[in-house]
């Protein structure tokens, strides 16, 4: 399969009025320009008000005598849709045909960079579960897709542009079954092509779920953009935490999910947050780690800057206004220059890069911050040299050799039958890694092999060293422990043990009394420091194993096995050009395909080919 690789599309003429302000001869033109910056796929959106511009017509004060266009005319077909709007819509699949560019269609595009675009019809209606706006939704999903179906340059349907957002849910069995209906309209008029989730900001246990999401489409969407994504903007957009939230976000979904991830819109959000050329590098980077994390592919927001367009958002919103690849007058970005030569680099490559090899399970306990446990997590892992799968502990437990139970929280933790599973699979030799907040742990002198002396929740700050430097964490719970089986590994200034080492059966826990994950969620710079060191404990016998290793913690690698012959992808999460340090294990050798390891540029990669 092809890595996706474009943006999303409003004419650079009238941005979300361009349906309505139709311009064949400029809309041909953007294609034409986005081509040739090696856009192969466009997200595109049949505004909902303006493809389906229906309201109604009442007897006296209260009863409906009928639905009508808004202008007053009849509909011509069922859906009550504007057939003059779908002609245009074709006319665009048309012209992405020509220039040989791919069609996402985000179906129900009822919002938009901050405004309601919805059918007059459904004004003061709950969109998701009045029994009208369900009908006339449906008409709409089912109705779009029949017309057009049989348009080549269709590549898959979007459920709608973050659908999420157009009001509050009250529950989540009504998101579900609002998912649901889409779904099958979409499937119910074309079930040839995949159907997308086109939704943002789902999470483990709220109303809309990664996991309902993952069971209702074929593919999952992350809009991973740090200024509006929680916890991604502590460090400056080119840091290495910031650089990694995208990936980071995108294999929660599919690894909770259980689908492909596309990351759907990403971008800097403006020249007001980091230079043109500081985005030129975020998208570089993102790029690389999208593909090299088994991504399928990334969508900018959006095609050109909308600075002159006067109508709502733009004229409300200030940060939608220059968030394109290419300016308002269709000249590149350095952005869209990174987009062009990361394109040349695949096809110059040639490659199916096999999937990465994965070194641990992430278990995301009960009554956390799923995802800033699940980020924090990740980068440690990543400067470690370690790659995690999560998991969520109510789920079924995939096989490893290695476990973490970051950041532990509360009374419930995880469900007894799910502990006595991991338990044990620690039994019968893995390794298991739990830090601690406020969590309760059953079983806690067998599996720790420390007794708890006395608690109390007043917080506490404690210093320790890593590899000779003083590290500072505060948190909630104080636990003054007395060692039975286990082993301190360190010890906070006081000479209390911190962190432990026990036997366990076959296998092995390390417990952090801390919850190193957590404390790091807010504090600035934090990856400066060595705490990824904690994990060197547990990590050390995998990374022997790896064909090659490297030193700096701002270089990442992904490791693809296929046969005798393994990938490894290095990248540079970082605004600097950095020596990746690497040592090779045994008597390994390697083909450079792209880059250099001593030399690899900010956000840039090397690939190499190891036999």
């Amino acid at each position: 399969m092809d890595f996706i690789i474009g943006c999303n599309y409003w004419s650079s003429h009238a941005g979300t009025d361009m349906w309505t302000n139709w311009d064949e001869k400029t809309v041909k033109d953007d294609l034409r320009v986005l081509s040739l910056c090696g856009v192969k796929y466009l997200r595109v959106f049949p505004l909902w008000d303006t493809f389906q511009p229906i309201k109604p017509y009442y007897v006296g004060s209260k009863f409906l005598g009928e639905y009508r266009m808004c202008d007053g005319s009849m509909p011509n077909n069922p859906y009550y849709i504007d057939e003059t709007m779908v002609e245009r819509f074709v006319t665009l699949c048309r012209i992405a045909d020509e220039y040989g560019i791919k069609l996402i269609v985000g179906i129900l595009t009822g919002w938009m960079s901050g405004r309601l675009f919805i059918p007059p019809a459904l004004y003061n209606l709950d969109i998701y579960t009045d029994p009208t706006a369900l009908m006339l939704t449906r008409k709409f999903v089912h109705g779009f897709v029949e017309m057009t179906k049989n348009e080549s340059a269709i590549h898959s349907w979007d459920l709608g542009n973050e659908c999420n957002c157009m009001g509050e849910i009250p529950s989540r069995d009504s998101a579900y079954t609002w998912s649901a209906m889409v779904s099958d309209a979409i499937r119910g008029a074309d079930n040839t092509r995949p159907v997308i989730s086109g939704m943002h900001s789902l999470r483990i246990d709220n109303k809309w779920t990664i996991k309902d999401q993952g069971e209702l489409t074929d593919v999952l969407t992350t809009h991973p953009y740090n200024y509006w994504v929680e916890h991604a903007r502590v460090d400056r957009s080119l840091s290495l935490r910031s650089l990694l939230a995208a990936t980071a976000e995108s294999d929660l979904y599919r690894d909770i999910g259980g689908k492909p991830v596309l990351i759907e819109e990403i971008g800097t959000m403006g020249p007001e947050v980091c230079s043109d050329d500081a985005a030129g590098i975020f998208m570089r980077c993102q790029l690389f780690s999208a593909w090299a994390n088994g991504h399928i592919g990334l969508l900018w927001w959006c095609a050109f800057d909308q600075n002159k367009l006067e109508a709502p958002p733009y004229e409300w919103n200030m940060i939608e206004r220059y968030l394109g690849l290419l300016r308002s007058d269709k000249s590149r970005k350095p952005a869209a220059q990174a987009m062009s030569g990361f394109s040349s680099v695949l096809s110059s490559l040639n490659i199916q890069l096999p999937k990465k090899e994965i070194d641990a399970v992430c278990i995301l306990s009960k009554d956390i911050d799923h995802w800033a446990i699940a980020y924090m997590s990740y980068v440690l892992a990543k400067q470690m040299g370690l790659s995690l799968r999560f998991a969520y502990s109510e789920d079924d437990l995939p096989d490893s050799d290695l476990y973490l139970l970051p950041s532990i929280n509360g009374a419930r933790v995880m469900s007894k039958h799910r502990y006595e599973e991991l338990k044990s699979k620690v039994n019968k030799g893995a390794k298991l890694y739990i830090s601690n907040q406020t969590g309760i742990i059953t079983e806690f002198e067998e599996l720790i092999g420390a007794k708890i002396i006395d608690s109390s929740d007043g917080g506490k700050t404690v210093k320790f060293k890593i590899d000779k430097n003083t590290e500072t964490i505060s948190y909630l719970t104080d636990r003054e422990l007395s060692l039975t089986t286990a082993k301190a590994v360190i010890r906070d200034e006081t000479g209390a043990p911190l962190y432990l080492k026990n036997d366990y059966g076959k296998g092995e826990v390390y417990y952090f009394n801390a919850p190193l994950e957590a404390s790091l969620v807010n504090k600035a710079n934090a990856f400066e420091s060595k705490f990824y060191l904690i994990y060197d404990e547990f990590a050390h016998e995998i990374l022997n194993k790896k064909p090659l290793v490297s030193k700096n913690p701002e270089i990442t690698i992904t490791y693809h096995v296929e046969g005798n012959v393994t990938y490894a992808v290095l990248i540079n999460y970082s605004d600097k050009i950095q020596d990746a340090e690497i040592s090779v294990k045994g008597k390994k050798t390697f083909d450079i395909l792209y880059g250099t390891p001593e030399n690899i540029s900010a956000g840039d990669a090397c690939i190499l080919k190891i036999i």
